[in-house]
């Protein structure tokens, strides 16, 4: 009997779990904490959650990001550079009053980069078609560039959810 009782729980928790897949791109250590921790308590609810770490800044090994969720790291984007410039840009001006315009040049080169990074990662076909092969049921991702959204869709995973980070801007 007690055997059995074993056997339903176990099909009723696969039943009601879900396979998601957290898309974490290494914007900041932060974020991918952030981003982590969302996953380990899906994964504490039952869920199978893996997070993808696409590692924009060479931070993911080093950033105890998880630690009940499987996590992926993806490294070695040419673009890199370029997107560690533009945040340097950003620091370097963060204590003065800026312009609207260059505002407006900062987060246009900011998503400029951040499209050139994503693009990288649609050309490594392996790592795409594995994911895709491994039929994620929920997507997770940040509102701070869409293109994980472009990645859920061609991934065809069904159900999709944004994380906000940050607080919503006022025009």
């Amino acid at each position: 009997m007690r055997l059995i009782f074993v056997l339903l729980a176990t099909f009723v928790n696969a039943a009601f779990s879900y396979k998601i897949l957290v898309f974490s791109p290494a914007t900041s250590k932060s974020h991918l904490i952030s981003n982590g921790r969302l996953a380990d308590e899906l994964a504490r609810a039952g869920h199978d959650v893996t997070v993808l770490e696409l590692d924009f800044l060479g931070i993911s090994q080093t950033t105890n990001s998880v630690k009940v969720a499987k996590k992926r790291i993806i490294d070695g984007f040419q673009e890199s550079t370029n997107f560690k410039n533009v945040l340097h840009g950003f620091s370097e001006t963060v204590m003065e009053e800026p312009s609207f315009t260059d505002e407006i040049k900062g987060w246009w080169a900011y998503q400029n980069v951040y499209n050139d990074l994503c693009a990288e990662f649609l050309k490594m076909d392996d790592i795409f078609n594995e994911l895709k092969n491994a039929k994620f049921d929920g997507f997770f991702a940040e509102q701070i560039n869409l293109c994980g959204f472009g990645y859920a869709h061609a991934l065809e995973i069904p159900r999709h959810f944004l994380i906000s980070s940050c607080s919503t801007l006022r025009v």
